[in-house]
């Protein structure tokens, strides 16, 4: 058991933990792509290092030190991302993966070096909060997926939970990129389809990217919204 096959499952813990309120194995061992027996080792051994209390059949949770550990991993991941993004002007959907490869090398030293660098952002480029030296998240604005948000209303694009190539390479395509304005005007009942504008454009996206997409600033107003068989 490696340290970074450590930090990667804490990490990955970390992630589900903030996007679904609580971790299961199997959602676990799809996030890694590995096979629910190894998962279930791996869980065993960490809670014997302290990091996890895990019992079968039940969500998995942090200790107070795992949780210490994993947000050290995502600090170290999103100040990654953001250098690579700002600095580096790395391409957009790629920096998630190349972070990855990153954050298991770097110095604490570093990471704060970088950070001073950045002047302390309190996002990374996906919109995600980029914990401080001392584990502290930055306050940000109430969101709502997408999905939930009702007719008529409108919102800022705040942040994008889906981090692979393919998914960020269609939201640019597509325009859907952080900090716009979105409305929205249609969904259907049939596959919850959506029809929205931005940019003065109208567009159809589907119910899993709507899913994966979060709106702050949420306002009432627009032309009629509708709902469709």
């Amino acid at each position: 058991m490696t340290s970074e096959s450590i930090e990667n499952y804490l990490g990955a813990m970390y992630r589900l933990q903030n996007e679904a309120g609580e971790v299961k194995l199997n959602q676990l061992a799809d996030a890694l792509n590995i096979s629910g027996p190894a998962v279930t080792d791996m869980l065993k051994r960490l809670g014997q290092k302290d990091l996890v209390v895990y019992s079968p059949y039940k969500p998995v949770k942090f200790t107070s030190l795992g949780e210490q550990k994993a947000m050290q991993v995502i600090r170290r991941h999103r100040i990654w991302e953001k250098f690579l993004f700002e600095v580096v002007k790395f391409p957009w959907e790629k920096v998630h993966e190349e972070a990855e490869r990153l954050e298991h090398s770097s110095s604490d030293e570093l990471i704060n070096y970088m950070e001073a660098m950045l002047d302390f952002p309190e996002l990374d480029p996906h919109g995600n909060p980029i914990p401080s030296i001392n584990g502290v998240l930055p306050r940000q604005n109430a969101m709502i997926k997408l999905a939930d948000m009702n007719l008529l209303h409108s919102g800022i694009i705040s942040r994008v939970n889906e981090h692979s190539q393919e998914f960020l390479m269609y939201l640019m395509a597509e325009g859907i990129t952080l900090g716009k304005e979105l409305r929205l005007i249609e969904r259907r009942n049939f596959d919850n389809t959506l029809t929205i504008t931005i940019d003065n454009q109208e567009k159809q996206i589907s119910s899993m990217t709507a899913e994966n997409i979060f709106m702050s600033n949420i306002s009432n107003g627009g032309r009629d919204g509708k709902i469709t068989e």
